[in-house]
């Protein structure tokens, strides 16, 4: 059996060192499971149809799935033969003004956040994979028909740390004095992967 993480910087590990390990490793020890991380940083809800892809195109192994629901805000986009990001943090691509002023809005995230767990939980489905989800700090009303609500852990992951968020950008506040976080800027350390690892190891069958 593998356990198998997707999704953006958070399962992908950023700002860990090297011998430090996210929590998908954590889960996957705890369950006697392989390990393999397909997440990528700076990556939107979209990008994890792209990882999933990937995964089942080159594995047949028997596996368990978590898919990490970053903010609905972040898109993609194709640009010079590769798939970018479009989010209000971070680097910036061409066409990102224009974006945030012109097409976004809470509405389309969140019916775009729908249609792209629909079609996650659908790939899955197809190929006996057992899928679960964590939100990292949105609280998305899964109300689309199809949509298996209970594969959605009830707690967001900032929920799980009990950290703090930005009001203006609704993500994680900065350099915040959290014993989950110290001495990182925006991502958990070690001990904040082991906490979440914790509690989905309990959840995950």
């Amino acid at each position: 059996m593998k356990l198998v993480t997707f999704g953006d910087s958070w399962p992908w590990g950023a700002e860990l060192t090297a011998t430090q390990k996210p929590f998908g490793y954590w889960i996957a020890q705890s369950k006697g499971y392989d390990f393999e991380n397909c997440a990528e940083e700076g990556t939107s809800i979209e990008h994890m149809i792209l990882q999933l892809q990937r995964y089942v195109a080159k594995n047949n192994q028997n596996t368990t799935a978590v898919f990490f629901i970053t903010n609905p805000i972040r898109t993609m986009h194709y640009q010079g033969e590769q798939w970018l990001t479009y989010r209000p943090t971070g680097q910036r691509s061409p066409g990102h003004e224009a974006y945030y002023k012109y097409v976004q809005s809470d509405e389309l995230d969140y019916h775009r956040a729908q249609v792209f767990v629909l079609a996650l939980q659908r790939i899955c489905e197809q190929h006996n994979i057992n899928d679960y989800y964590l939100e990292g700090w949105t609280n998305i009303s899964w109300s689309y028909a199809g949509i298996d609500k209970t594969k959605m852990f009830t707690k967001t992951a900032t929920e799980i740390l009990g950290v703090d968020l930005n009001p203006r950008t609704s993500e994680i506040s900065k350099y915040q004095q959290s014993q989950y976080i110290m001495p990182n800027k925006y991502h958990p350390n070690e001990y904040g992967h082991k906490k979440i690892a914790e509690e989905l190891s309990t959840w995950i069958n």
